[in-house]
């Protein structure tokens, strides 16, 4: 039987492999480990967007969310059972005209028309409380958005009003003939319960002073889905409107409810009233299952359909709706969305770009490793008429057939983990990793690495080429930095791109800062050298002396190290200042420890919070919508915000960027009223002696702060609830209560008292459900998530560019330490001087690492916008976490040692006969 031969081709390469088995497998796993990261980090970035366009866009009420659009005036009617299918045919062509893909986020358009409100009476009472007037309104899809409480649909009517009688006109409550017609309502289950109105009972509607007709309450319901898009074009179906009279001496309540009756009666009640009515429109938007390119791709879709009418109607006339213009939150939250996930990307592109220079240099010296094993078989191939073409295409060969399949198995996991995001980048990020490791074993299989070299030459003596690289290097740092301090803050607009200066900056300047290293760490270690040869002791004259001569393969541990820390640093300090920039924004946006959004309240109800059980004050704002006339540099038509000033500069004495008030508010300064401009109007101008606010001559109260939390519009002017008579302001309706809480009080047990006083309708919030909310999003967690893996990858490479350049020098070493050996050389001063080699570079470059992780955040957060990403208002402040950065600097620490002390480890087992046997010097 012929046994195959080990000394043909495939043998010598099975030999040259199993020799090589080690650096060759740890090759495979890097480029394994690196390409799947390389594969998977657009893939997940991708889903990431998605899922934070999908969470914002679900965490928006459907109210905010949906295309809503209001027309004075009816749909068209066509005779029949079917009064709307004309207009409901053209809303179906307004939205499958949209182009895709916002045509695949537009569901099916709903709609409701509504009366004016009018009065109700209860028959045969004098006075009612509650007063109950109604809207009539008429929904074709309420029926299948709704279940039935009690009672039944609306019946169809063919007449309203009565005929025209003078002997029983006006009609009044109290005398009701049975002639006259009766109309059916329908009304949700909460208006009836608060107007009191039972099913059965009649009450009379008023038209007009003289004409009305009777209602009857069919039935009742309650929705199958309140969120469902069918209420935001009904928003008063389900919750009656609750306000109170102003009557002198009086409080009553007044609920109005909206009531609605058979659709296909609604030509008839129109013909006979006479009454005026507005359609509303809705058209649900989803944004679940579009890829984050169709969600780039929806943004001016969905802005340029928000400013363009859509036309419903051929025929306009004054009381047919023909066009719409809709409205809606979406774009803007759209926007922010696709900002945070952009400020995401660009922060994780940045700090990414430090693994990458790491994984580079690990690279690099597994490819210097295992030539240097191969230096012999090399040198003589060569020797024997091998080109260095030959020789280099040869190796590269060889380090091309292990990569491209750890790189294709990458790519594999990418899919297999992310199959809906899938890029093509993916493929090419996977292809430009398995090609790095043959470049790098091209490179590094020059004539010069071929030959053994002495490593004792003077330090200071360098190759002009290394000079001309560091100062490139060092001049494209400074212009980097210059151009990203320039430019300022970059806004996505929307859209997820990465901007290749704030990638590049952060590797450039850990580049500049190793290169500084390799030049300046010799210079005290030369001072001690000098020092320790006058001293007794061996390890540290010949440990310093050879941390001179040879630091354990230059640049790239240097480089490791310096990138390693200031990637860790970096990383803890943004997400403490990510993490600090949402508590604060959330804070100042509360504006409060709690915050209450509710329908208008009363001062009996004011009066209740104030006396709540762990409120330890509390301050109520009222916007009065009627314009005035605000002169400045210009005239403005603002509203005004009335407050007790005084109060609110205690409630929101620590809220980040609230209000500053130079004086009592209450009073006037001379005979001006002291106003206090918003943060907007403050920016552009300014109140001078000539200003006026409506009739009054007006003086600036002081700094309106960053705060957004007093209104939610831009423009306002505040004063103070003393001076609002002087504005013809005699009523003090706020819907904003701002609330600071006892030290110690239990939020949740105050907002569910809270929530007892002022109803269902009103919202509670605190800093903390603001921050949950952007805390929880899959861009927050995804973010952090990276962070950590990121430095967990990186510091795995560090510690492996340590072994490696250990591993790199220890041919030499072991020499040396033999000889020595031979001499009466311990084998812990043998360790000591291996120490030496690593030592005096990884002190120096974590110092220069710690350093520039800290830099980092102050240079590179000046062009990153993280306001879409805190919520904020303001740039956040870069905060430094002394416990997060001590674990960090201590793990990374750690790991740099445990790494050092294992390469020195393996110096216990150099065979001295072996190594003096084959050694060439010394």
């Amino acid at each position: 039987m012929s046994r195959r031969s080990r000394m043909s081709l495939f043998g010598l390469l099975a030999r040259q492999f199993r020799s090589d088995l080690g650096p060759l497998l740890a090759l495979a796993v890097i480029v394994l480990v690196v390409a799947t990261l390389a594969a998977t980090a657009p893939l997940a970035l991708r889903s990431m967007t998605s899922a934070e366009v999908a969470y914002q866009m679900d965490n928006l009420p459907a109210v905010r969310r949906d295309l809503l659009s209001r027309a004075a005036g009816n749909p068209t009617i066509t005779p029949g059972t079917a009064p709307f299918v004309q207009f409901e045919g053209a809303l179906k062509a307004a939205t499958e005209s949209a182009p895709n893909p916002l045509r695949k986020a537009l569901g099916e358009a709903n709609f409701v028309v509504s009366t004016d409100s009018l009065q109700v009476a209860r028959l045969g009472v004098e006075w009612n409380d509650p007063i109950t007037p109604i809207t009539l309104n008429v929904a074709p899809a309420l029926e299948d958005n709704i279940t039935l409480t009690a009672g039944a649909m609306p019946a169809p009517f063919d007449q309203v009003l009565a005929p025209q009688d003078p002997t029983r006109f006006p009609i009044n409550q109290f005398t009701r003939d049975p002639v006259d017609p009766s109309i059916d309502i329908l009304l949700s289950t909460a208006s009836a319960d608060q107007a009191g109105w039972k099913v059965g009972e009649e009450r009379l509607v008023r038209v007009s002073q003289d004409d009305g007709f009777y209602a009857k309450l069919s039935g009742t319901f309650d929705a199958l889905d309140e969120a469902d898009g069918f209420w935001a074009a009904a928003r008063s179906a389900l919750q009656p409107g609750i306000s109170h009279t102003s009557f002198s001496g009086s409080n009553t309540r007044i609920v109005t409810s909206a009531a609605f009756i058979d659709p296909g009666s609604w030509a008839t009640l129109i013909d006979e009233t006479r009454l005026s009515a507005t359609t509303s429109v809705g058209i649900p938007l989803f944004t679940d299952g579009l890829t984050v390119d169709e969600d780039e791709e929806l943004l001016p879709q969905l802005r340029h359909y928000l400013s363009q009418p859509q036309q419903v109607a051929k025929v306009a006339n004054s009381t047919t709706v023909s066009s719409l213009i809709f409205t809606s939150d979406a774009d803007s939250t759209l926007e922010t969305a696709l900002s945070r996930a952009s400020t995401a990307i660009s922060v994780l592109v940045m700090v990414a770009s430090g693994p990458i220079g790491v994984a580079i240099a690990a690279l690099w010296l597994l490819s210097r490793l295992i030539l240097l094993r191969r230096r012999d078989a090399l040198t003589l191939a060569s020797a024997r008429g091998a080109s260095g073409v030959q020789l280099r295409t040869a190796q590269a060969l060889e380090i091309l057939a292990l990569s491209v399949p750890g790189a294709a198995i990458g790519a594999v996991i990418a899919y297999l983990l992310f199959p809906s995001a899938w890029s093509d980048v993916s493929v090419i990020l996977a292809g430009v990793v398995a090609l790095v490791p043959p470049v790098l074993t091209a490179i590094a299989t020059s004539p010069r690495s071929l030959r053994s070299a002495r490593g004792d030459i003077d330090p200071r003596v360098r190759g002009r080429y290394r000079w001309v690289l560091e100062v490139i290097v060092l001049a494209m740092t400074a212009l980097a930095v210059f151009l990203l301090l320039q430019r300022g803050l970059a806004s996505s607009n929307g859209s997820v791109t990465v901007d290749p200066l704030l990638a590049s900056t952060p590797l450039l300047l850990a580049l500049s800062a190793g290169l500084i290293v390799l030049r300046v760490y010799p210079i005290p270690l030369m001072g001690f050298a000098r020092a320790a040869k006058k001293r007794k002791g061996i390890v540290g004259f010949l440990g310093a002396n050879r941390s001179i001569r040879d630091p354990a393969a230059g640049l790239a541990p240097v480089l490791a190290m310096v990138v390693g820390l200031a990637v860790a640093v970096f990383s803890g300090v943004l997400l403490g200042t990510v993490y600090g920039g949402v508590d604060s924004a959330a804070h100042s946006s509360v504006g409060a420890d709690l915050r209450i959004d509710s329908p208008i309240l009363t001062q009996e109800q004011l009066d209740e919070i104030a006396a709540v059980p762990g409120v330890a004050d509390s301050v109520a704002i009222y916007q009065n919508n009627k314009l005035l006339n605000l002169s400045v540099e210009a005239n403005i038509a603002v509203p005004i915000l009335v407050v007790d000033t005084a109060a609110l500069e205690r409630v929101q004495a620590n809220v980040p960027g609230a209000a500053h008030f130079d004086g009592d508010m209450s009073g006037k300064v001379g005979e001006r009223i002291p106003v206090l401009l918003s943060p907007d109007l403050a920016a552009q101008y300014t109140v001078g002696k000539d200003s006026t606010l409506g009739p009054e001559d007006i003086v600036d109260g002081g700094d309106p702060g960053t705060s957004p939390s007093l209104s939610g519009v831009q423009d306002w002017v505040l004063i103070d609830r003393a001076n609002s008579a002087a504005f013809d302001i005699d009523k003090f309706l706020p819907r904003i209560t701002l609330i600071t809480l006892d030290d110690g009080a239990d939020a949740g047990a105050v907002t569910a008292d809270l929530a007892k006083i002022v109803g269902s309708d009103a919202t509670i919030e605190s800093p903390a459900d603001a921050s949950a909310l952007l805390d929880g999003s899959p861009v927050s967690g995804g973010l952090q998530l990276a962070l950590l893996a990121l430095i967990i990858v990186v510091a795995l490479l560090c510690a492996a560019t340590v072994v490696l350049a250990l591993m790199i020098s220890g041919p030499a070493r072991e020499r040396l330490l033999a000889l020595l050996r031979t001499l009466g050389l311990t084998r812990s001063q043998a360790q000591g001087i291996t120490g030496w080699e690593i030592g005096p570079t990884a002190l120096v470059a974590i110092v220069v690492g710690l350093v520039l992780g800290a830099v980092l955040p102050l240079i590179v957060l000046a062009g990153v916008d993280l306001r879409p990403f805190t919520g904020g208002v303001l740039q956040p402040a870069v905060i430094l976490d002394p416990v997060l950065l001590s674990l960090i600097i201590g793990g990374f620490a750690l790991l740099v040692v445990i790494a050092t002390m294992v390469a020195i480890a393996t110096a216990r087992r150099v065979s001295l006969a072996k190594t003096l046997r084959t050694s060439e010097e010394g």
